[in-house]
């Protein structure tokens, strides 16, 4: 197994620009400078760990200034998020493989008073050295899925000595916590608190004076982001039923992994469809005219669903559970998704339920919900005010957190 992981760690990071950094501290080489003597470790795997973790890791560097935060991604992308936002205030390196004597390497040199898992990681190895060593394993913001119990349940004697070895667990919500509890963790181990995610200030990144806004001379704006392989396809069918039915509409197609961007320019080229790529500062260009925009760049989703009056997320037209419908909510955008919805399902189901956001099945179906949407203003109008009030009524998972957390920092 050892050299299997070994090999793919080389193959895969040979594709990215810091592949040897990469590489080198998935190894246990992680050379943190100005380590201080009180260090906490928090993994967070990729885009959408770390914004879940930027409310808790703000509490922490204001109510513990004395302790080093190290903040780990396994992806690049996670990794250029970290830089971006939070590189003033924690360490960043990439999160070691799960073999003993890396993760032997690496503690020895990180030496956590804690470990802080966010969502779904659980390394057998890892969690295994942690408790030999005494070093408390806490997972927050946790959320177990039925579709990853079942896996989980597949190695039943890993996952139990797994769940044996972590410390605390705080839930997003009971039905995870339940699951929890069902792969062998503890009862008394488990809290439900909420979700983190609710708790972050979306709009504080949004940048005011270039705001483009939903309507332009062009006309209303419809974003479709978080755009997985399998969708591109239908969702240029939707764009192209929508252009018979309504005139001067703008699209932007965001991709959820930028390095699939070649494969759709050549589909939107192959259907004769003009448009212009680029970041948010190419978008807001107030001369520039186009119809289509493909999005090019990373971390600026939310500034381009500020930018629409409606918004599809995707991952959801494909059996991928879904992608963070609180972004466009957050900025009062009325949302559409498909119906693979596992990995935020209670939210989901929530949302639904309240009208605030409608779930598709196919093309046909999401563009008589855009179209609706986009002839009626005041329905727009009524979905975003009630998602806003929604998402503020769900915060406060945090300082619940923080107050778990004190007991073992």
């Amino acid at each position: 197994m050892t050299p299997f992981l070994l090999t793919r760690a080389v193959v895969k990071n040979h594709r990215e620009s810091e592949k040897w950094v990469h590489l080198a501290q998935r190894i246990g080489l992680v050379g943190i400078r100005g380590r201080r003597p009180k260090v906490l470790w928090i993994h967070a795997v990729s885009v959408g760990e770390v914004n879940a973790t930027i409310p808790l890791l703000k509490r922490l560097t204001q109510d513990y200034p004395e302790h080093q935060i190290v903040l780990s991604t396994t992806t690049v992308d996670g990794a250029k998020i970290v830089r971006t936002r939070l590189s003033n205030f924690v360490t960043h390196v990439y999160f070691p493989l799960d073999i003993p004597w890396v993760i032997s390497r690496f503690l020895n040199e990180v030496k956590p008073k804690a470990f802080i898992m966010i969502e779904t990681e659980l390394w057998p190895n890892l969690l295994s050295e942690c408790a030999r060593r005494g070093i408390p394993s806490l997972l927050l913001n946790a959320r177990l899925s039925d579709k990853s119990l079942k896996s989980y349940q597949g190695v039943k004697s890993i996952s139990r000595q797994m769940m044996s070895n972590i410390t605390f667990v705080l839930a997003r919500s009971t039905s995870d916590a339940d699951n929890f509890v069902s792969l062998g963790l503890s009862r008394d181990k488990v809290r439900t608190v909420g979700n983190m995610k609710f708790d972050y200030n979306f709009t504080s990144d949004l940048i005011d004076d270039t705001a483009a806004g939903s309507t332009s001379e062009h006309g209303l704006t419809v974003c479709f982001g978080s755009i997985h392989e399998g969708e591109f396809g239908i969702l240029v069918d939707v764009m192209l039923q929508l252009r018979e039915k309504l005139s001067g509409i703008r699209f932007i197609l965001a991709p959820r992994h930028p390095a699939k961007l070649e494969s759709y320019v050549r589909h939107l080229r192959r259907l004769g469809i003009s448009f212009v790529s680029g970041d948010y500062q190419a978008y807001v260009i107030r001369d520039r005219v186009f119809d289509v925009f493909l999005v090019d760049s990373i971390g600026e989703l939310l500034k381009f669903y500020s930018a629409s009056a409606v918004a599809f997320v995707g991952g959801s037209l494909v059996p991928l559970g879904g992608q963070n419908l609180l972004e466009p909510i957050s900025v009062g955008v009325p949302v559409i998704t498909g119906p693979s919805l596992y990995n935020f399902q209670e939210i989901a189901d929530g949302l639904i339920a309240l009208d605030i956001v409608v779930s598709v099945t196919d093309a046909t179906s999401m563009t008589e919900e855009i179209c609706d949407l986009l002839k009626k203003e005041q329905k727009r109008e009524s979905k975003s005010s009630r998602g806003r009030e929604w998402l503020a009524s769900k915060q406060g998972a945090t300082q619940q957190t923080m107050a778990v957390l004190r007991l073992f920092i």
